[in-house]
């Protein structure tokens, strides 16, 4: 889907509507931690599978680090295939979701969870095998302003923590997806512009790995993985405030912009517009994905 077309589309389609979108915080996750996980679905789950077999120990014997772990999604996929599991994340509320989850459930593996940003990691060195960050980045807020400076003590975190030789795994968004994999964004673009500058280019990326000591940079997209599962595609989602906080893109539109933005919505749903307009958004969604695994080695000799 091209700028212009989209531009078009909305043109016609927006006679009686007039949006503006403005930016403000992340959204507040000790709300948001009793509903996340009704629009939120752990994609690509067999490329982390293969990227942990790139380890130079058997997944069975490994240990596993959920860096941002929030509800603890991706953490309890593996919870049966690795030795032991490492969950972190710097709000309370995610945590104790995360916490929740494995309240009671039989596995012989043991879960532990600790309070913590993933720039500064409560770990020894060469402590675990290997590491996940899944949708966890742009919340550290940096850009090229201060050279990717949070990005860089992150991954050097990370290279710290690791054993030589192994997997680091980052699940994020490419400019390209955001632009084109998402249909509502085509209402918030202010914001949407704003989290792109929160998000390296994937040539950036691989730089700042590489300077941490991580090679062997390899992508892979999950290109059927849509993150918020069936709940993506309700054409009425935008109206329902549990539906928007599985996103955190639209946090950044403030209370007095978001009441335009519904009001737009809903008379697209009353002229019975609604779902042309969101096939036709997200007609390139297939083609670029939601999200990009980005998986690295640590050096033997770090």
């Amino acid at each position: 889907m091209s700028a212009g077309s989209l531009f078009f589309f909305k043109t016609i389609m927006r006679s009686r509507c007039n949006q503006r979108t403005f930016m403000s915080d992340f959204e507040n996750y000790h709300e948001t931690s009793q509903h996340y996980d009704l629009t939120r679905v752990p994609v690509g789950l067999e490329i982390i599978a293969k990227a942990l077999g790139r380890s130079p120990t058997p997944l069975a014997n490994q240990t596993l680090l959920d860096a941002g772990c929030g509800t603890g999604a991706y953490a309890a996929a593996f919870v049966s295939r690795v030795k032991g599991i490492v969950a972190i994340d710097l709000n309370p509320k995610m945590l104790a979701a995360a916490k929740s989850r494995f309240n009671g459930a039989k596995s012989p593996t043991p879960v532990r969870f600790c309070r913590a940003a993933i720039d500064t990691l409560p770990l020894a060195g060469a402590a675990v095998d290997a590491i996940m960050l899944n949708q966890v980045l742009h919340h550290l807020g940096d850009s090229a302003q201060t050279g990717w400076a949070r990005y860089r003590q992150v991954f050097w975190e990370c290279a710290r923590i690791l054993k030589p030789g192994g997997i680091l795994i980052v699940n994020s968004c490419s400019h390209q997806q955001l632009e084109r994999g998402f249909w509502s964004y085509s209402f918030i673009p202010e914001a949407l512009e704003k989290v792109k500058r929160f998000l390296p280019a994937e040539a950036v990326l691989k730089e700042v790995l590489c300077d941490a000591g991580l090679t062997s940079i390899d992508r892979e997209v999950p290109y059927a993985g849509v993150l918020q599962g069936e709940r993506y595609f309700d054409i009425r989602g935008i109206l329902d405030p549990t539906w928007r906080d599985g996103d955190s893109i639209w946090s950044l539109v403030p209370e007095t912009n978001l009441h335009a933005v519904l009001t737009e919505v809903n008379q697209l749903l009353q002229l019975g517009h609604m779902d042309e307009f969101m096939r036709h958004a997200d007609r390139q969604r297939h083609l670029v994905g939601q999200t990009t695994f980005t998986i690295a080695q640590r050096v033997i000799n770090l």
